[in-house]
């Protein structure tokens, strides 16, 4: 029973307590409150008495309605616009209560001649206002895109390149397949000396009893040029053709060579395997200034061609710095 009386009498001191300090709050601080507020004054000096009960005031604080739903707050030179984000009743009147501690201890104020005058609050009744959750959204930043520099290819001071060849007339009159082996060493900037041999085997020919095989033997040489930002050589220079006939018609056995001479242009991608080595694709053509047709038994066997072309696939490796 005594312990029942004991508890009694320290809640009624407590709350005794809280009351004086409202009391006495109250009657330092002085709040007047104009317009239409989502609070009551009670609902605010309460709110006031926990936040401002050590604060003596002389001159009182103002509170009144603004437009857009907020909540101006006014002491001597600072005021604040709160803006209320739908709070009512007791949150709102200790949200308000927050901004008017920061003003009374000179946190976050604002000289009244840095803002522009106020507008006064609206006469009709505005409607109320919903709860609504609100979020923070980070403005959009828009993306500046950057001007990189092409990535320039580190070209080697010297590159040979051994392929599997396909060569034809611009007829496909003598279709071949062989094998070619060539090189380029840098001489300036993307300046190169290029040459390359091969070889082209051609299926044999028949004109009556007579069966001719007639292969080619290309030399060229020439300038190429090493592009920085992309794994591409072009060349073009002069190629010498030599065509080497051989052939037999019953007893009778024929073996020369003859030799054409004209200008080529060919291009070459440098793919990255690892370290050493590339894979190579390369395709061109060949001019000559003139055909020429080769006769057995006085019927045509073959011709030349005044434009040829050719394509690669190899590998190619290089070293040294250029």
């Amino acid at each position: 029973m005594d312990a029942r009386r004991r508890g009694a009498r320290a809640v009624a001191a407590l709350l005794f307590s809280l009351s004086s300090m409202q009391v006495l709050a109250v009657e330092r601080v002085q709040v007047i409150t104009r317009g239409e507020l989502p609070f009551s004054k009670k609902e605010l000096e309460a709110a006031l008495a926990l936040r401002l009960h050590d604060v003596d005031l002389v001159q009182p604080i103002e509170v009144r309605a603004s437009g857009a739903g907020g909540v101006e707050v006014q002491l001597a030179q600072k005021r604040r616009v709160v803006s209320m984000l739908g709070r009512r009743g007791t949150s709102a009147a200790r949200h308000v209560a927050q901004v008017i501690a920061d003003l009374v201890r000179d946190e976050l104020s604002v000289p009244l001649a840095e803002l522009a005058p106020l507008e006064e609050p609206p006469r009709e009744e505005a409607p109320p206002v919903q709860e609504t959750s609100t979020a923070t959204v980070a403005p959009l930043i828009p993306e500046v895109a950057v001007a990189r520099a092409p990535q320039r290819v580190q070209a080697d001071l010297y590159t040979f390149a051994l392929a599997v060849v396909f060569a034809g007339g611009s007829s496909l009159d003598r279709a071949g397949l062989g094998v070619e082996l060539h090189g380029s060493l840098h001489l300036w900037d993307g300046a190169r000396l290029y040459a390359g041999a091969g070889f082209v085997w051609s299926p044999q020919l028949s004109a009556q009893d007579a069966t001719i095989a007639a292969n080619n033997v290309p030399l060229r040489a020439g300038l190429a040029w090493r592009f920085q930002a992309l794994p591409v050589e072009t060349r073009a220079g002069l190629v010498l053709t030599v065509l080497q006939i051989s052939g037999r018609d019953g007893a009778e056995t024929v073996d020369r060579g003859e030799l054409y001479a004209g200008a080529f242009w060919n291009g070459s991608y440098f793919q990255r395997l690892n370290e050493s080595f590339d894979l190579l694709f390369s395709a061109g053509v060949e001019l000559y200034p003139a055909d020429t047709t080769y006769l057995a038994h006085g019927q045509r066997a073959f011709s030349t061609d005044r434009l040829a072309v050719h394509a690669s696939v190899g590998l190619a490796f290089g070293g040294g710095a250029p």
